[in-house]
């Protein structure tokens, strides 16, 4: 990589004009909102509340805060135009998408490469419909690209290809969503990351696609791929799986948290800063965690019962232990609730509460964590108005 802290960046020029009309809706009440999930991006972060709200705060200059405008914002903007009926969100590198309660998936931000799917490569301040994808069940906004899996059980992605990264076996990019190859039904998770992609198949096995530079595709090999390869040893059983940049974690049967990829930093949490093609457990998480989440240099999981673990890079603080020491192998969370749900963004961390709060922590330069600061913390604050 270029350099130790840096994700590959877009030149683009600003942005110009907006996606698709909306009906703007009466405004939201923004007074002790609560919180369902939560979603942290590059430089921003975005949430859904129990009455079906979505909010984004940070960095906004291609208008990934979905706000109508290119403006940041140090706390909670409302989401143009999709009112009280979002069931879930995701936050990408310079996009953002949103899943509505009747299956219509809508995407905003930086659209170059047309990871927003409505078939242009012109950036949105407000939400844009993704063109031909029918109803759909799950999302995941990666780097320059986003998948789906639709109602059928069918994983469909749109956006760059360069690395093989919407697995329909080209290298082809494309501005609308295209069948991942082998994905056609029954497909039960998907997660997009920078260069690769992957999901959970029917059968319950973990499979990715795209670059394998550092082994991410988790094949014990680092050879590319522009479909799905079987990932070594997670043939059946797997609960979930998260793509970040370099490196990939995953939950199996038994509850235990394995990751496979780059390790720089520690963010396979195995204790060691070695690169690894197949999986590895992730040192004291053989039992009892629910989700593993990995971004680009660190990883955080969430037991079953709520408490929050993090492992890698630290330098902001994003292992949220009040410190900014680096760990090799999972550090605990200061002073945090239980969490219900755990996000991992570029260099800083979000949960939901089981109090239906959202606290995060880490960089803050443009406002992700929410606060209405732009202090960097290396614990958990809450998000302004929860």
């Amino acid at each position: 990589m270029a350099s130790r802290l840096s994700w590959p960046r877009v030149v683009v020029g600003l942005l110009v004009a907006a996606g698709s009309a909306l009906v703007m809706p009466a405004a939201q009440a923004m007074a002790a909102p609560k919180a369902v999930t939560v979603s942290a991006g590059y430089y921003h972060t975005c949430d859904v509340t129990t009455q079906g709200a979505v909010r984004c705060w940070g960095y906004n200059g291609y208008g990934e805060l979905g706000d109508n405008s290119t403006t940041a914002s140090l706390k909670p903007v409302g989401v143009y135009g999709l009112g009280s009926k979002v069931k879930n969100v995701s936050s990408g590198y310079l996009h953002s998408c949103a899943l509505t309660t009747n299956g219509k998936v809508w995407c905003w931000g930086y659209n170059g490469y047309g990871q927003l799917g409505d078939n242009t490569t012109t950036n949105s301040s407000k939400p844009v419909a993704v063109a031909n994808l029918g109803k759909v069940k799950a999302i995941d906004a990666g780097y320059l690209h986003t998948c789906a899996i639709t109602t059928k059980g069918a994983v469909k992605c749109w956006g760059y290809n360069a690395n093989g990264q919407l697995g329909d076996n080209s290298t082809t990019s494309s501005l609308t969503p295209v069948t991942v190859y082998g994905l056609t039904k029954g497909v039960k998770a998907v997660s997009a990351s920078y260069t690769g992609t992957c999901a959970i198949s029917s059968k319950g096995a973990a499979k990715c696609w795209g670059d394998n530079t550092y082994g991410q595709l988790g094949d014990n090999s680092t050879t590319n791929s522009n479909k799905p390869v079987t990932v070594y040893g997670l043939t059946k059983g797997v609960k979930q799986i998260s793509a970040g940049q370099y490196s990939t974690c995953a939950v199996n049967g038994k509850g235990k948290a394995l990751c496979w990829g780059f390790n720089s930093q520690g963010q396979l949490g195995d204790n060691s800063t070695t690169n690894s093609p197949k999986p590895v457990g992730v040192y004291g998480l053989a039992s009892g965690i629910k989700t593993v989440k990995t971004a680009v240099y660190h990883s955080c999981a969430l037991t079953s019962k709520g408490k929050v673990k993090c492992w890698g890079y630290n330098g902001y603080g994003a292992l949220g232990d009040n410190s900014t020491t680096d760990s090799h192998k999972p550090v605990n969370v200061y002073n945090l609730d239980k969490a219900t749900k755990v996000s991992v963004g570029y260099l800083h961390t979000c949960v939901a509460t089981a109090k239906k709060a959202v606290k995060c922590w880490g960089y803050n330069a443009y406002g992700q964590v929410g606060d209405n600061t732009t202090t960097t913390t290396s614990h958990p604050v809450k998000v302004f108005g929860y």
